[in-house]
């Protein structure tokens, strides 16, 4: 199966008191804001929106963006993904999941925000998914 990423939007900026909160940075620490669209055979299946701190995952491109943000973390990086915190729920589509998820008003989306952390347990990763309700399914293992 062939996933695919198409870059929506890439920048930098600084934190939001959410985010600096949920990743333990402070006001001045810059993050990446990306918003990505995930297709597979070409048809979309997930809107990513991911915040991430430039210090400590430093050099992104859109290369990176484009490829695998975790392989580039744990290959290039070297550092080690530990565990993820994630809550799951429906929600109703917003604008950009309509245009980019092909789904309409009516059709529910699957939310999945999550804090994603290394293995020392620093949290790297602030990041909300979003998929049609026909397209994506949760399998949870208890680890």
């Amino acid at each position: 199966t062939s996933i695919r990423s198409h870059i929506i939007s890439f920048s930098t900026r600084t934190p939001t008191e959410r985010e600096q909160f949920k990743l333990h940075i402070n006001e001045n620490d810059l993050v990446y804001d990306i918003i990505r669209q995930r297709l597979i055979q070409n048809e979309p299946f997930r809107l990513e929106y991911t915040i991430m701190p430039v210090k400590i995952i430093p050099h992104l491109t859109i290369d990176v963006l484009n490829d695998s943000i975790y392989s580039f973390i744990e290959q290039k990086l070297n550092l080690k993904i530990g565990k993820a915190n994630r809550v799951i729920s429906a929600d109703i589509p917003d604008a950009y999941d309509q245009k980019y998820l092909n789904c309409t008003h009516s059709e529910q989306v699957l939310k999945v925000e999550q804090v994603v952390f290394l293995e020392d347990s620093t949290p790297f990763e602030f990041s909300e998914s979003r998929a049609r309700y026909d397209k994506e399914q949760i399998i949870a293992d208890n680890v």
